[in-house]
Parts: C-alpha cells; sequence; structure tokens
C-alpha cells in the first residue's frame, strides 16, 4: 500500500528555530505513505502577511506500535486509519512563492519526535540534535475547541 491523503487545514499554530508560537493561516496537511509502516507528514504553511513566501515543514519517521498504516486504493488516495501515531526520525524545511514553486533547496536534519493524526487535527513536534525544537498543530474543522486549543 501506497498513496497519500491530503487535507486542508483550517487553523495552525506552529514554532520553527528563530520563530515564536505563531497562529497562521493554513494550507493543508499531506500524509504520504511509501512503504507499509513509513510516513511522511507534509505541512504546507500559506505565506504570512507581506510575505511572498509560505512554509513547508515536513516530519518523516516510522509507524509506532499500535498504529496501522493507512488504507490506499489503486488511485495512490489513502486514508489513514485513526489515530496514527509516528516515530519521527527526520524533518524537512522549505519555502515556496505564492505558485508553490520552491524558492531555494529544502533544509533536512536528524531529528527526534512524534507525530500525532486524529479525525479532527494534525500535530507534530521534534527536536534535532544541536536542540532545534519544531513544532506544528493543524485542525481540519473550524470548531470552539479548535479555536481554544490553537490560541494556546
Amino acid at each position: 500500500d501506497f498513496g497519500r491523503f491530503s487535507e486542508r487545514l483550517v487553523r495552525c499554530s506552529f514554532s520553527t528555530p528563530g520563530d515564536q508560537r505563531t497562529l497562521r493561516s493554513c494550507g493543508k496537511v499531506r500524509i504520504e505513505q511509501n512503504l507499509s509502516g513509513v510516513l511522511s507528514v507534509r505541512f504546507s504553511l500559506n505565506a504570512a502577511s507581506g510575505s511572498s513566501s509560505g512554509q513547508q515543514l515536513v516530519f518523516a519517521g516510522l509507524l509506532s506500535e499500535g498504529s496501522e498504516p493507512m488504507a490506499c486504493r489503486g488511485d495512490g488516495r489513502c486514508q489513514p486509519r485513526f489515530p496514527v501515531q509516528l516515530s519521527v526520525n527526520a524533518i524537512a524545511s522549505g519555502f515556496q512563492d505564492r505558485r508553490g514553486l520552491a524558492v531555494a533547496l529544502p533544509q533536512a536534519r536528524i531529528a527526534r519526535g512524534q507525530c500525532l493524526i486524529e479525525a479532527v487535527r494534525a500535530s507534530c513536534e521534534a527536536t534535532g540534535r544541536d536542540g532545534d525544537h519544531w513544532r506544528v498543530e493543524g485542525f481540519f474543522l473550524d470548531t470552539p475547541a479548535a479555536d481554544a486549543r490553537a490560541q494556546r
């Protein structure tokens, strides 16, 4: 089984090295499964106001014990079996212009962390060898509970 699951996000909070935790307009999350049990979770964050580029953060790793691989169809579309827990081994970050084209080469690092994908939200965090820390949380549905969680 291989393929991807993609969902629009209505609200995000994120923190990256050098940035404080910020609420930001979201794009989408895409989960890719190229091998059973190996996943990458890509957050595409819309450009901040006044900026010409958006950011992408990709968390990659192995399914944690108790989580199941996504169920994929022949056309490459998959459906996660919630909840999905991922043990993160690496992170990559990059920037794209408003057309979705890369404006610089992505940077990848070895990192340790975890992702949790549930029916209404996706959250990932990881820490690099040098102590840099990344955290993203995005909600699929616009609900009062999502509003309260995103503001924390």
